[in-house]
């Protein structure tokens, strides 16, 4: 399980005075493992687990609009999948 916040802040984009602070943001993440086969590995990992959307942002430095790549993930929910077997 794990957890990723980020605090509130003041906007990049300062020469507009709506829309200048944005929002806290936290992503729940939840992940699985299993080893209980000789030499076999398999994982899973739930990301943003209740489609936690990024909270809007006005800045104006990459191409993204509507919210700030550098410090979220516009992605959603998304789950990835490891499988691994050592053969020896």
């Amino acid at each position: 399980m794990g957890l990723r916040y980020i605090s509130g802040y003041t906007d990049e984009n300062v020469q507009t005075s709506v829309f200048n602070q944005v929002a806290p943001y936290t992503v729940v993440d939840a992940g699985w493992g299993y080893t209980g086969v000789k030499n076999l590995n398999l994982g899973f990992v739930l990301k943003n687990v209740f489609n936690t959307a990024p909270p809007f942002s006005n800045q104006g430095a990459t191409f993204q609009q509507g919210y700030d790549p550098r410090y979220t993930d516009a992605l959603g929910r998304a789950l990835m999948a490891k499988l691994s077997y050592k053969f020896y």
